[in-house]
């Protein structure tokens, strides 16, 4: 959920690997698995095996060829987007170049929370801060928070074309 992914343009054996496509063919929901695990019955573990898990994607952002899962509804696609991706690190400085396309601006994503994220599969736990309360990710890498809705990605402060970031603290 509401991660930038950057594959490099014309080089579809790499872009392979990068974003969320490894997961085509995955359940959406536990329903969707649960319904799969039962239409193979009778059996064992090895039915649990056999199914893959369910995928919970949604709210992604794939440039330059990286690949979506196919079943994902809501989604930015720019296969030929050049991100010009660049990262560098000095002492404790983290430097970033990006070249965001305007559309990203745009694509406002909703903050994830306790409730969106459901419960943990086996443990039949809800997410939640060390102290037990709520967990809400409404804040980016340098801790500035929006309310509702942000844009995708760890940065908030991104804006159309090419993008001048330093981080430092690390």
């Amino acid at each position: 959920m509401n991660n930038i992914f950057i594959g490099k343009p014309n080089d579809p054996d790499l872009n392979k690997q990068i974003g969320t496509a490894i997961y085509n063919g995955s359940p959406t929901s536990m329903a969707e698995f649960k319904a799969a695990v039962e239409q193979r019955l009778p059996g064992d573990i090895e039915l649990f095996e056999t199914i893959r898990q369910p995928a919970y994607i949604d709210h992604n952002v794939y440039l330059g060829g990286a690949q979506a899962f196919d079943q994902e509804q809501t989604t930015i696609q720019q296969t030929e987007w050049q991100a010009k991706l660049k990262a560098s690190v000095q002492k404790s400085t983290v430097g970033l170049q990006i070249n965001i396309p305007p559309e990203l601006i745009d694509f406002l994503v909703p903050i994830q929370d306790t409730e969106s994220l459901g419960k943990v599969r086996l443990a039949d736990a809800d997410f939640e801060n060390r102290d037990g309360s709520e967990v809400r990710i409404d804040e980016d890498i340098n801790r500035d928070k929006n309310a509702s809705l942000r844009i995708a990605g760890p940065i908030n402060q991104l804006k159309p074309g090419m993008n001048q970031l330093k981080f430092s603290g690390f």
